[in-house]
């Protein structure tokens, strides 16, 4: 800071530094001719990953305090780390991890189509590595996504999916909450046949 190489920026209570953009693109440089450059940039999307993951919301959709603020604040390292993560040397199942976290962040942003295309393509580069925990995690998050988007064919295809793996994996608050959202979108369509079992199920896992 003090030989200007880098900025100092005041964010709240805390202090951020930030390279100036001609030493950026020099020290990339040096650490793509170091070698070290998918080292580093996995290490990043680790970190983000992480972070995104412990501000996630929770099922009934509060956000933690002070969480929309930190991923706004953040919003340029989570979008470097996503876009890198669907690169060849990205760890894709870290970059879905990270996608699928921030489902609610994206929707409070309106940036649902970003965030969609994210999700499909990491989904399809994580094929048969995916574990069935976090594929099931994914398709719900696709599936909100493509559900305010108005594609409810697309929206119901992600759930429908979503539910058999939490079905075969007895994962049953994320169950529950993907049935009723499953519920909710055939309501929209007065497909109400559909829509009554996906609630009563719901439901009936809720008070369980």
């Amino acid at each position: 800071a003090n030989q200007s190489l880098v900025s100092v920026e005041a964010a709240g209570e805390a202090t951020r530094f930030r390279l100036h953009e001609t030493t950026r693109q020099y020290a990339r440089a040096r650490l793509a001719e170091a070698g070290e450059e998918t080292l580093v940039r996995n290490r990043h999307l680790d970190f983000f990953c992480r972070l995104a993951e412990s501000l996630e919301a929770d099922l009934d959709g509060r956000l933690p305090p002070g969480a929309l603020g930190r991923l706004t604040q953040e919003y340029s390292n989570l979008r470097a780390a996503l876009q890198w993560s669907t690169q060849a040397d990205g760890d894709a199942l870290l970059g879905l991890r990270l996608a699928a976290a921030l489902a609610d962040f994206w929707e409070l942003r309106g940036q649902l189509a970003t965030e969609r295309g994210w999700l499909e393509a990491l989904l399809t580069r994580s094929g048969a590595a995916l574990e069935p925990s976090l594929r099931a995690k994914a398709l719900r998050a696709a599936g909100k996504v493509a559900y305010y988007q108005c594609d409810f064919e697309a929206a119901r295809a992600f759930f429908e999916h979503s539910v058999a793996l939490d079905r075969a994996l007895d994962n049953r608050p994320r169950l529950a909450d993907t049935l009723g959202r499953l519920g909710f979108l055939f309501g929209m369509q007065q497909d109400y046949a559909a829509a009554e079992p996906c609630y009563r199920e719901s439901l009936a896992l809720y008070r369980a």
